[in-house]
């Protein structure tokens, strides 16, 4: 099928792991030509050279310039500008700027009323909903085999077995709604540490230590390894070995779903669709809060926040999945 795709994409880990696959899907089952214009995301770097030029930085004047003409002059049929759910008026902005200067001819997108063509955000899943979009929008099946584009990096693991890996910060850690404080994940560990009597529990980082990893570590000496600094290699590696996987809502807990690892996500004001489901995902959520998830990063009465989510709710949420009281009984 002639014609092209142009996807818009935020800057999260997150957001570049469910885009990679959008693309890959949309390219494998249509076709055509897909194309990301994203907002400075730097996981596209993680990408070889030639995967790469398919992205477009939009705050590049460069980059801007030539997704233009890779749009008007190498693609021959129609051209589909389609918002990464759930949208926003500042991708429509720009996709409707791309629209003026003849980039593309329509704009698909779930929420705004005046775009050319509207879908239905059909499923519960973010790629889930943009797999039911490509149907409605071409009429025809979509195949989905999803993959990570990160490839294993091995790391030195500690002995013992079962593998229970902890991610306990969101990139938006200077949020509270974002973050579970570092005195319920010790309770939480000091349950796990009494019935897991030979697990070894890996808390895991991208970046610095925090003051959650120099409690947690100071708390657990013998039972708990520290990883921080991680390349997302290892990162992928650590989630492939591990038995279970505790989270808070970030990339990484889009990482473990397409791995199929059993995972128990903490999620505070994020939107459904951003949570993986599965027979091998668990969500806790603050079901205090007097307001519907929202995506604010801020703290306010009312609103969503992993701060709020008890330990006895996330200690039912792994008992729950693990169906017994103890990994090794599995």
């Amino acid at each position: 099928m002639k014609g092209a795709i142009l996807y818009t994409m935020f800057s999260g880990l997150g957001d570049f792991i469910v885009m990679y696959n959008a693309k890959k899907m949309a390219e494998s089952s249509l076709g055509m030509r897909v194309f990301i214009a994203h907002r400075r995301n730097p996981y596209i770097y993680n990408l070889d050279t030639r995967a790469r030029r398919d992205y477009f930085n939009i705050y590049s004047p460069l980059q801007l310039l030539s997704l233009k003409k890779v749009l008007t002059l190498d693609v021959s049929g129609e051209r589909f500008g389609i918002q990464q759910a759930p949208g926003s008026i500042q991708g429509y902005t720009f996709l409707n700027f791309m629209r003026k200067i003849d980039a593309i001819d329509y704009i698909v997108d779930f929420n705004l009323i005046n775009a050319d063509i509207r879908t239905p955000p059909r499923g519960e899943y973010i790629l889930e909903i943009h797999r039911n979009q490509l149907k409605t929008l071409f009429k025809r099946e979509i195949s989905f085999s999803p993959e990570l584009p990160f490839k294993p990096e091995p790391v030195d693991l500690p002995d013992g077995d079962p593998l229970i890996a902890i991610n306990p910060l969101s990139g938006r850690a200077g949020c509270n709604t974002y973050t579970w404080p570092y005195y319920k994940w010790k309770d939480l560990l000091s349950d796990l540490i009494e019935i897991e009597k030979e697990a070894r529990f890996l808390l895991i980082l991208k970046g610095e230590r925090g003051k959650v990893y120099r409690e947690l570590e100071k708390a657990f000496p013998e039972r708990l390894s520290v990883y921080s600094q991680l390349t997302l290699g290892q990162l992928t590696y650590i989630l492939e070995k591990c038995d279970l996987f505790l989270t808070v809502n970030s990339g990484p807990a889009h990482m473990a779903h397409f791995l199929g690892k059993k995972t128990v996500i903490l999620s505070g004001p994020t939107l459904g669709l951003w949570n993986p489901s599965g027979p091998h995902i668990r969500v806790v959520r603050d079901e205090g809060a007097r307001f519907p998830p929202s995506e604010q990063c801020r703290r306010a009465p009312g609103v969503p926040s992993v701060c709020n989510i008890c330990t006895k709710d996330v200690f039912g949420a792994i008992t729950d999945l693990l169906g017994k009281r103890s990994l090794a009984e599995l």
